[in-house]
């Protein structure tokens, strides 16, 4: 049985949310402008049982794009093609050991 790969759900407060989990879907998320981490009422932000992997919600939408930026400069050198391929060969050994 395959998921729907958007499907509207609720958040820990009970208040309606999305959740996205198809890699094509997500990728085309990211890329909109539209979409942001800021919140439009920065002193009521929404509050999760566990923050995001950045955090939640920023007050100030033109700190986002610098802080999208910071992040790229941060993650790209280790995970450039180069570097994934790289270990290629420790992650087969440990899928051998594995077995």
């Amino acid at each position: 049985m395959t998921h729907p790969t958007i499907q509207r759900v609720s958040d820990t407060q009970g208040r309606p949310a999305w959740l996205v989990s198809g890699h094509e879907q997500v990728r085309d998320l990211l890329a909109d402008p539209r979409l942001s981490r800021s919140h439009p009422d920065p002193r009521h932000p929404v509050r999760l049982t566990q923050p995001g992997l950045f955090g939640g919600p920023i007050p100030d939408p033109q700190a986002e794009q610098a802080d999208l930026h910071r992040m790229r400069r941060l993650l790209t050198p280790s995970l450039s093609p180069r570097r994934t391929d790289s270990l290629r060969p420790r992650r087969d050994d440990r899928r051998r050991v594995a077995r």
